[in-house]
């Protein structure tokens, strides 16, 4: 995944000395966005399945006293 980023990254810098300053920020800026926008439905992926995890126990633990 990182040498696909690092792959783009070249990509923009030619863009940069080819097309001009505004284009190369402009795709740099996508970039690192898309990366957070990753980032962040990861950790939130990763938030929802802890909890679940945590109202699984629970329901067991519950579970067990009802017994």
């Amino acid at each position: 995944m990182d040498t696909s980023f690092r792959f783009v990254r070249e990509h923009i810098l030619f863009l940069f000395f080819a097309k001009g300053q505004n284009c190369c920020i402009i795709m740099l800026l996508i970039l690192n966005f898309s990366r957070l926008i990753l980032l962040g439905v990861v950790h939130f992926y990763s938030l929802i399945s802890r909890t679940d995890v945590q109202q699984d126990s629970k329901i067991q633990e519950s579970m067990k006293i009802l017994k």
